[in-house]
C-alpha cells in the first residue's frame, strides 16, 4: 500500500481541507449540476459536495480507496479509473473538481486532454494543487506559471488563480509532529525537501464554449 492509501496518512494529504473546497466553490459560483470529483480518495469531498445538492460522480485510480468511499458513502457513485483515460462520454461534466491530483499524473497534458474532452463547453474545473514558488528542476511539480500555460494549451480560459501560503505552511507544521508522515509525503514528492520553493495553489478554469 502506497502512502496516499494508508489510513495513517489519508486526514493529512490536502492543504486547506473543505474550507479551501468551500472557498473555490463560492468563488466560482457554481450552482448544484453534475460534478466530477476527480481523484475522490476516500470520497470526503465527494460526500461534501451531494449534501450541497451535487450530483456527484467520484473517481480514482486505486481500488483500495473506492472501496472505502462505496462502503461510506452508499448514495454517491464512485468508479475507479484513470484520468488521465477515463471512462465517460465527451462533454459529460458540467464541472470537475480536482484537488491534490496534478502533481501526480504521469503526464500532465494528457490529463487537460481528457478533462477537456469530458466537461462541457463552457464547464469549469476547479483545481487545488501543490506547486513550485520558483522555476526549479522537480519532477512533477509546476509553478503556478506553468500550470497555466498548460491550461491555456489546452484552449481553457482562466477565470481566476491564487497562492494559498498559509495553508501549505500549516499542512507542513502538522506533518512536522509526525516525521513518519512527513516523510512519506517527501516520497509523494518524488524524494525533493526543498519545502522552501514548494506551497499550494488554486484556481478556476473554464473550457471554452
Amino acid at each position: 500500500m502506497n502512502p496516499y492509501e494508508r489510513d495513517c496518512f489519508k486526514d493529512k494529504m490536502r492543504p486547506g481541507g473543505l474550507e479551501l473546497t468551500e472557498e473555490m466553490l463560492k468563488a466560482s459560483k457554481l450552482s448544484p449540476c453534475y460534478i466530477l470529483d476527480a481523484g475522490c480518495g476516500i470520497g470526503d469531498d465527494s460526500f461534501y459536495l451531494k449534501q450541497k445538492g451535487f450530483d456527484v460522480t467520484g473517481l480514482d485510480i486505486s481500488s483500495i480507496l473506492i472501496e472505502k468511499a462505496k462502503r461510506d458513502y452508499e448514495d454517491i457513485e464512485f468508479i475507479v479509473g484513470d484520468i488521465e483515460h477515463m471512462p465517460f462520454l465527451s462533454n459529460s461534466f458540467d464541472a470537475v473538481l480536482c484537488q491534490c491530483v496534478l502533481t501526480v499524473l504521469s503526464d500532465l497534458n494528457l490529463g487537460m486532454r481528457e478533462i477537456n474532452r469530458i466537461l462541457k463547453p463552457g464547464g469549469l474545473l476547479l483545481f487545488s494543487d501543490i506547486c513550485l514558488i520558483n522555476e526549479d528542476d522537480v519532477k512533477g511539480i509546476y509553478t503556478l506559471k506553468d500550470l497555466e500555460e498548460t491550461f491555456m494549451n489546452h484552449s481553457f480560459i482562466i477565470e481566476e488563480s491564487h497562492f494559498v501560503h498559509k495553508e501549505w505552511k500549516n499542512f507542513i507544521s502538522k506533518l512536522i509532529w509526525n516525521s513518519k508522515n512527513l516523510c512519506e509525503l517527501k516520497d509523494c514528492l518524488n524524494g525533493n525537501a526543498n519545502f522552501k520553493n514548494i506551497t499550494y495553489c488554486w484556481g478556476i478554469i473554464k473550457k471554452g464554449e
